[in-house]
């Protein structure tokens, strides 16, 4: 007769995900190309603020922190868009040219959340399929994400904390608080607009009966 801790892991099988997943996964990795088509001819489109990220970025990879090209250490610009940069471009790729695939991969992600949050919600499988087709084609949405600049990850950020403290409120986990909090620090390091989201949350965990 096996062990327990061998019983255990004879006894573990890999879940494989179910259509609506795999749907949900397909809208997401669509809106990625969808992004990527985007800035194939051009990249990634910058601006003003743009040049600030990703100077902060290259000051990074380059040992000086999160200097500016001016010289100066900005405290109007939260760091972890800069930081973002400069993590995925492995000290190979130059921050410029990271900022388009990073924004690909956020909105599919941020898209995928979305769909798994609203087929646990709402009782129809087209209507959480069709909000994720509606996010990848919502121009005011998607054409944040053909910039190099912090809305894409303060947008991802946001969904991911709201979705936590969803879960929570739902499971009662602490593991489940502990990503909402963590996630709304990163919306809050990404935006200083994050500090909405925060308060949301606060809010419907002190409104909730029952609360400790």
């Amino acid at each position: 007769m096996l062990p327990p801790s061998l019983q255990r892991i004879s006894n573990f099988q890999i879940r494989r995900p179910d259509a609506l997943t795999l749907i949900i996964a397909a809208v997401a990795l669509f809106g990625a190309g969808l992004v990527l088509y985007r800035q194939s001819a051009y990249g990634v489109l910058v601006s003003a603020d743009s040049g600030i990220y990703i100077s902060m970025a290259r000051s990074v990879l380059a040992g000086d922190g999160l200097m500016s090209y001016d010289g100066g250490y900005p405290g109007n610009w939260p760091p972890l868009t800069s930081l973002l940069y400069a993590v995925f471009s492995f000290g190979v790729f130059d921050p410029m040219a990271v900022a388009g695939p990073l924004n690909a991969a956020t909105l599919a992600l941020t898209v995928f959340t979305a769909g798994m949050w609203l087929r646990r919600r709402a009782e129809s499988k087209f209507i959480a399929v069709w909000a994720c087709v509606a996010v990848v084609f919502s121009l005011p949405v998607v054409g944040m994400f053909d910039f190099a600049l912090a809305e894409p990850s303060f947008i991802l950020a946001t969904t991911l904390a709201l979705y936590w403290a969803d879960r929570h409120l739902e499971d009662g986990k602490r593991s489940s608080l502990a990503w909402a909090a963590a996630f709304s620090g990163a919306a809050c390091f990404s935006r200083f607009l994050g500090v909405a989201a925060v308060a949301v949350i606060a809010g419907m965990l002190f409104l909730r009966r029952g609360v400790s």
